[in-house]
């Protein structure tokens, strides 16, 4: 199942927050279709930080070739690779600024 969410999220250019959401709100945006309640849609600017976005890229990516190859991901093993992938990105950082 999380497989078809991080497709539909990757393919529409949505979070997965904002698919979860729709998700769990079917119900309510199909009766308001229906009965033709004005729903204003708000979009809410914001700027994602590029090192979060590469961070998410790569997560996403690492635990895609975990399901090709079946291998199961704890909540643990999640969490501690995205504290690794983050020491790196940090690490990677320091190297570059001469610190």
């Amino acid at each position: 199942m999380y497989e078809h969410i991080a497709n539909i999220s990757h393919s529409l250019d949505l979070t997965k927050n904002t698919l979860n959401m729709i998700c769990n709100n079917v119900d309510t945006i199909q009766q308001r279709t229906k009965t033709g309640t004005k729903v204003r849609a708000k979009r809410i600017p914001y700027s994602r930080c590029s090192t979060m976005a590469h961070m998410e890229k790569m997560l996403s990516t690492w635990f895609k070739a975990q399901n090709k190859h079946h291998v199961g991901v704890s909540k643990l093993l999640f969490q501690a690779k995205v504290r690794y992938i983050l020491f790196c990105k940090v690490k990677l950082s320091e190297d570059d600024s001469g610190h």
